[in-house]
């Protein structure tokens, strides 16, 4: 006797993709700005340098951006990470391959990405999240999400202002690869980076043989 079993298998979960998304990773060993301090794996473009920020919920950052990170999960009185472009604008980011369900051609998979933005110095700035087809930030632009944060108005500042969250979808096709990107101001930090792709069932047959013997 032969039969086929059939089970469903998902090849993607909706987790977080991003590789030290919240800046955590190998974190600077001071408060403050850490000029200069690097965010592997995320890949800087051409302009100003990165800076990270490490804050615990007290007040020594001043009005350079929040006394806290953008996870909630965090409370004061733990050292925590976001990232500044150092005096001036840049992009980063990082590449990921868009994950296919066995060999059918003309996949897709929707895409879900989002990130935390917030003020620095009291001041405007803009920010926003692309996802580009390819590897780097000259690929064909296939989704954009942007931000405009006013200065904050006494009495709120910099450091005592919320974060504001960036999101958006886009569906892109299985097995290209793509890029997410982050584009910063001046006067912006940015935190929690996210992507997912949404996850679907592929059906796989599984062979089983059973053999019966008579007599």
């Amino acid at each position: 006797l032969m039969f086929a079993m059939f089970s469903p298998i998902g090849s993607a979960d909706a987790q977080n993709l991003v590789v030290n998304g919240g800046f955590e990773n190998n974190p600077p060993p001071t408060l403050g700005n850490n000029l200069g301090y690097p965010i592997t794996p995320w890949i800087l473009g051409p302009g100003n340098g990165s800076n990270v920020v490490a804050v615990d919920g007290g007040t020594t950052y001043g009005n350079g951006g929040p006394a806290l990170d953008a996870d909630p999960a965090t409370p004061a009185g733990v050292r925590q990470h976001y990232v500044d472009i150092n005096s001036g604008a840049n992009d980063f980011y990082q590449t990921f391959n868009v994950p296919v369900c066995g060999a059918a051609p003309g996949q897709t998979r929707v895409a879900t990405y989002s990130g935390w933005f917030s003020t620095r110095d009291n001041l405007a700035g803009t920010g926003g999240l692309s996802i580009r087809a390819g590897s780097g930030l000259g690929g064909t632009l296939l989704a954009s999400s942007n931000i405009s944060l006013p200065a904050p108005v006494l009495p709120l500042t910099s450091r005592t202002a919320p974060w504001e969250h960036v999101t958006g979808t886009v569906t892109v096709t299985s097995g290209s690869s793509i890029s997410f990107i982050v584009s910063m101001s001046n006067n912006i930090n940015f935190d929690e980076a996210f992507l997912s792709f949404d996850t679907v069932s592929c059906v796989t047959s599984a062979l089983t043989l059973e053999k019966a013997w008579i007599g």
